[in-house]
């Protein structure tokens, strides 16, 4: 991600992030790792044009950071590192709990 974001701003990291917690928002037991929804959707929840969406999530498909796919009018983006990155996070998070205040 260093060097995307050096290559094309801070915007695109923005973007990723926003990506990832609308996946992991719907992420359950199931390590489910990818949302289905019209490109239209996406760029409204990720908070830009559908033209400036379709630039950005381009990046992020050409770098292989996610794996995106069009049929039916719905746009698949699937980030399989999630459940990785997601189980990182729980053990952080997990570890930080145990931890009794001083």
């Amino acid at each position: 991600m260093s060097c995307v974001t050096a290559e094309h701003g801070l915007e695109i990291y923005g973007f990723w992030w926003r990506i990832l917690e609308i996946i992991g928002k719907q992420m359950d037991s199931s390590g489910r790792t990818f949302c289905e929804y019209p490109a239209k959707v996406w760029a409204k929840f990720a908070g830009v044009s559908p033209k400036k969406f379709q630039k950005l999530a381009g990046i992020l498909t050409e770098k292989k950071l996610i794996l995106s796919k069009n049929g039916d009018g719905l746009l698949r983006i699937d980030i399989p590192n999630l459940v990785k990155y997601r189980d990182e996070w729980t053990r952080k998070k997990e570890g930080q709990s145990r931890k009794t205040p001083e």
